[in-house]
């Protein structure tokens, strides 16, 4: 068997003992389990049955808080849950769940699906997601302008290099390469 298989096998372990502690039945894994819990939301907001994002919002479905590393268990991953959190929360997906990180800075992750989600109003699950499309066009507007701030900062850094050494890139007489 090789690594990659025995890790997946490990993590379907995990999963099972993750599901027997927290409790969680099989009636979980049953396709029409997410239409059950939120009668009020149109399927098309659901991700796919099967995928790791579908896992996540089935644990998030009880609206209690999670650990990180409960999440990690359950998702029986090792890639962890950073991908299926940003297929839930995203645009792309077109899902938009609002998922809230009640966790201090700096430390392990406590993830809870907001309760306008969970209370059974079809108005206040639209609104939870038009909150978790604004958090997600800050949040993509402050790595844009990080980006752009590292992208003036590299242009400087690369017309600094040409100027020093132009005969390298067909000017000037050749110049000692720098010590790097």
């Amino acid at each position: 068997m090789s690594h990659s298989h025995e890790l997946r096998a490990l993590f379907s372990n995990l999963n099972c003992i993750a599901s027997r502690l927290l409790g969680i039945s099989e009636e979980r894994g049953n396709p029409d389990y997410l239409q059950k819990v939120f009668p009020h939301i149109s399927a098309d907001k659901f991700p796919k049955h099967g995928t790791k994002a579908y896992w996540l919002l089935v644990l998030l479905s009880d609206g209690q808080p999670h650990n990180i590393w409960v999440i990690w268990l359950w998702l029986a991953s090792p890639a962890g849950p950073r991908s299926p959190l940003q297929t839930l929360t995203n645009e792309r997906g077109h899902q938009l769940w609002l998922i809230n990180n009640l966790s201090e800075k700096g430390k392990p992750a406590v993830y809870q699906l907001d309760i306008a989600h969970l209370n059974g109003s079809a108005l206040e699950d639209e609104l939870a997601r038009i909150d978790s499309l604004l958090k997600y066009l800050e949040n993509s507007e402050s790595l844009n302008e990080q980006a752009a701030k590292r992208l003036s900062e590299v242009k400087e850094k690369k017309q600094r290099v040409l100027e020093e050494h132009p005969t390298r890139y067909g000017q000037g007489p050749a110049q000692p390469l720098p010590n790097l």
